[in-house]
């Protein structure tokens, strides 16, 4: 699966890992303190939680942002923030 934006590129392996390419300014491809622009496909390295949840199950990338959301139903978004943190995460909320 490859999501391509205006900016940067992701794609998810069939063994569940992330590769991210293009604009990294506001760190959209999770490679923390990079800036600048990313050539080749890179690795995006995902916090230990995100295998601890199952693995990831589906990805998105947006102008300046990126996100994933892991089998046991977690989404995890980093790119664009206020608090410039690399990774947040947030539990799927119950329903009952």
């Amino acid at each position: 699966m490859l999501l391509p934006t205006l900016t940067h590129e992701l794609a998810r392996a069939d063994d569940g890992q992330v590769w991210g390419t293009g604009c990294n300014t506001d760190g959209q491809l999770g490679l923390g303190s990079a800036s600048s622009d990313v050539f080749e496909l890179t690795r995006v390295p995902l916090p230990r939680e995100v295998e601890q949840q199952g693995g990831v199950e589906r990805i998105s990338a947006g102008a300046d942002t990126s996100a994933l959301v892991t089998k046991s139903g977690t989404l995890w978004v980093w790119g664009n923030s206020v608090r410039r943190s690399p990774f947040l995460s947030c539990a799927r909320p119950s329903l009952g």
